[in-house]
């Protein structure tokens, strides 16, 4: 279950929760406007940065494909809806099973319908945060607008956590200016030493090109990654 702050947030994240229905997304169960706004959700007993305290030695490289694989997938049906999730990260990805073998996404607390609503201001977690938006998020004059390109940017990093085995951040990727000085010198995040370097050559570092148009797509994305071999 989780708890939102207003009815209008609440309604928001409803809409977008009617439209979508995929086994890597979390369902909302419904709502109980008359005490406190509540949202129901299915109970999940961990996300993916708890799951990997607790089982982290034990994950074969083929699981952290898999669910590499899951999360891609729930993003290419969500961007084929025209919506944006705009937080993607592992907080946010849920253990679906006690095997630990399916995922789901969940929090559409930041997510954007862009057939309703393409002028919607960006909310997200910085680290996740694309290159354009920080570089708007630290200008005053700018509104961050979040796009299919940017949910790539932020589904590599969410990807680069899985396969670290962990949520942690380097420190010097974790304010803007560090992020936007590290990309504009051709700094990246650092190879996990668990991820496949076809997977990081030909999928990852391209969702970090700075220009947003010449990442890939997620549709491309999830057909690369189900080639991918262990």
């Amino acid at each position: 279950m989780a708890l939102k702050e207003g009815r209008k947030s609440i309604h928001k994240e409803l809409q977008i929760y009617d439209k979508v229905s995929h086994p890597n997304i979390l369902p909302a169960l419904g709502v109980h406007l008359a005490v406190e706004n509540l949202l129901f959700m299915p109970l999940r007993k961990f996300n993916l940065t708890d799951y990997f305290l607790d089982y982290g030695v034990t994950i074969e490289g083929i699981k952290l494909l898999r669910y590499s694989i899951q999360i891609s997938s729930a993003v290419k049906y969500l961007h084929e809806k025209e919506i944006l999730h705009c937080d993607l990260k592992v907080d946010n990805i849920l253990v679906k099973d006690e095997e630990g073998e399916e995922i789901e996404i969940s929090d559409f607390g930041c997510a954007i319908d862009l057939s309703h609503d393409r002028d919607a201001r960006y909310c997200g977690t910085i680290t996740h945060t694309a290159y354009e938006l920080l570089k708007d998020y630290l200008n005053p004059e700018t509104k961050p607008k979040a796009t299919k390109a940017s949910d790539i940017w932020a589904f590599a990093v969410t990807v680069w956590q899985i396969f670290s085995i962990s949520s942690r951040i380097p420190i010097d990727f974790i304010s803007p200016r560090e992020i936007i000085n590290n990309y504009e010198k051709g700094k990246k995040l650092p190879k996990p030493k668990e991820m496949p370097e076809r997977l990081w050559r030909y999928i990852i570092l391209r969702c970090f090109d700075l220009q947003p148009q010449s990442r890939p797509s997620m549709k491309e994305i999830y057909d690369q990654l189900t080639t991918e071999t262990f």
